[in-house]
């Protein structure tokens, strides 16, 4: 069973808390917003803009989290099926006041535990040139960066490309 919320203290931040909603609902709509803007500010305007469809984060296809602090969103991630027992991180941002303080461990650790509930034995994601803190975050937590994804998704041709068996 998936958790719908859990409770984890981390370093500075109070009371950090890790929740499972839908990804339509207006907390992970405010938290992609922000994300967005912030992929637009790093790449020019020229960030990963695609539709997300609500239906793909949403078990057992895949699965959202928010991370909240005084019920403030202040960091996001989603999981979503891409083939059979494989699914894709999605949208892993945290807000700059925040970083540094395990929310994007937090989120992670959360989403990978999720995914395997659903199933998941392979992950993929994609990050870019322009996010220094993401590579070494990813390669920190253990994945390994390929020329190609042994899955098909929609991906960016100037992607960096990570796998986590």
């Amino acid at each position: 069973m998936v958790p719908e919320r859990r409770a984890l203290r981390c370093g500075a931040v109070s009371d950090p808390i890790i929740s499972m909603i839908p990804f339509d609902s207006e907390p992970a709509r405010a938290s992609l917003r922000q994300a967005k803007a912030e992929l637009d500010r790093r790449y020019g305007g020229s960030s990963d803009g695609a539709e997300l469809p609500t239906a793909s984060f949403t078990p057992p296809n895949g699965a959202f989290l928010v991370a909240t602090v005084d019920e403030e969103p202040v960091g996001c991630v989603g999981v979503r099926q891409v083939a059979p027992a494989a699914g894709e991180i999605k949208r892993l941002w945290v807000d700059a006041r925040f970083r540094q303080q395990g929310v994007a461990t937090m989120l992670m650790d959360a989403v990978e535990e999720i995914a395997a509930s659903l199933g998941f034995e392979l992950l993929v994601l994609e990050t870019g040139w322009a996010q220094p803190e993401a590579v070494a975050f990813y390669e920190s937590k253990g994945w390994r960066r390929v020329d190609e994804l042994p899955v098909p998704i929609e991906g960016h041709p100037a992607a960096y490309r990570y796998v986590k068996p």
